[in-house]
């Protein structure tokens, strides 16, 4: 199981929704960088940078959204005086069919909506409700829908954060566990019990003899073992 398969699973969202948000992030993070280069070039401080929504969460994503170089291999001609004209179908306005009852309904469900992914992010074991696919989505109203988008966009944000800290402490651990490690972190409670005057004696006396064995010939070394 990928790591989409797994925000969509602890999300109980569709993995395709989940990539569209955080392809909204990311663009919105681009425009960010964009307008913190232009206000950067005119000479603003840094404390009067813009800054965008969940900026310091999305720092990491920085190399993923810098531009890069496109080569197209597509030539368009325009001949002069030709206008390109972009016709619009008509838009046509459907009355409105939604009851007070159903209107409660909506607002009950972007509700629930909210305490389930709540639920998520804070591991819950308890079997979640499912949420709203995209088509019952687009029925709900601008304000619940919002609501929404700002939850997932959070709970999305927090998630992947973890998930990186957790691979760099992962990382970390094995490094901090190999043998010269724990053998340095046994000697600490033994410097400790030393009077200052001792524990600079063992220091010096401890890198002396590393000095010696690193510099030393392998003959004369023979001699500590």
């Amino acid at each position: 199981m990928n790591a989409w398969q797994q925000l969509g699973k602890m999300f109980n969202k569709n993995v395709d929704f989940l990539k569209q948000e955080f392809k909204r992030l990311k663009d919105n993070l681009k425009k960010c960088m964009h307008r913190r280069e232009k206000a950067t070039k005119s000479g603003a401080p840094h404390s009067k940078l813009p800054q965008c929504k969940y900026f310091s969460q999305l720092l990491f994503l920085t190399d993923k959204t810098a531009n890069k170089p496109t080569v197209s291999n597509v030539s368009i001609t325009i001949n002069e005086g030709e206008d390109l004209v972009e016709e619009s179908a008509p838009l046509e306005l459907q009355p409105s069919t939604s009851t007070p009852k159903k209107r409660k309904s909506v607002s009950q469900s972007c509700t629930n909506d909210n305490i389930n992914l709540t639920q998520a992010s804070s591991g819950s074991a308890k079997k979640l409700k499912p949420l709203l696919d995209n088509q019952s989505q687009a029925s709900q109203p601008k304000k619940c829908r919002a609501e929404l988008a700002h939850a997932v966009d959070s709970m999305l944000v927090k998630t992947l954060q973890d998930m990186q800290n957790n691979g760099n402490r992962s990382d970390g651990l094995e490094t901090e566990n190999d043998e010269d490690s724990l053998y340095c972190r046994s000697l600490i409670p033994i410097f400790q019990q030393l009077p200052l005057k001792k524990k600079r004696l063992a220091k010096m006396k401890f890198n002396e003899l590393l000095y010696k064995i690193e510099f030393e010939s392998d003959d004369e070394n023979t001699r500590f073992f």
